[in-house]
């Protein structure tokens, strides 16, 4: 639990009051180091390196631990599924975090996988990307690292 009276901060657990000191009587302005003076936008570094849309992956996820997932996914997978596991490749990889990413976008993280993928009254992009059972078999298997160690 967080409480604040006036300039001065409590928290409070089951057990425990703890409370830090009033503020200072300039603690309105924020110090000069926490300021931002950079420009909002993509920084040079980033235009320089993303020509595509897909060049942004990389700046986020570089392709060594796509790879790495892809590779423990798909042990997980072969455990999971046995022989009717298809192995995930980095292109589809890249199409899965696409639609995670939709998720987040169309802020759809509270509706269940079949209403986002129903024909009816969900949003087409994610029939047209990727069949829902497909996105629930990779979501059910996804490992970054050995699971079994």
């Amino acid at each position: 639990m967080f409480l604040c009276f006036c300039k001065l901060m409590y928290f409070v657990s089951k057990t425990e009051t703890w409370q830090t000191t009033p503020f200072a009587s300039n603690a309105d302005s924020a110090a000069a180091h926490n300021v931002i003076r950079q420009s909002p936008g993509p920084t040079r570094f980033a235009k320089s390196r993303c020509s595509e849309i897909s060049d942004n992956f990389t700046l986020f996820l570089q392709s060594s631990l796509r790879k790495t997932t892809c590779q423990w996914t798909n042990h997980e997978g072969a455990i999971v599924y046995g022989s009717s596991w298809k192995p995930v490749d980095d292109e589809e990889f890249k199409v899965f975090l696409s639609v995670v990413i939709l998720i987040g976008v169309y802020k759809s993280n509270n509706e269940s996988v079949a209403q986002l993928w129903s024909i009816l009254d969900g949003c087409p992009i994610f029939n047209l990307t990727m069949s829902r059972g497909r996105y629930q078999h990779i979501l059910r298997v996804l490992r970054i690292d050995n699971a079994q160690s």
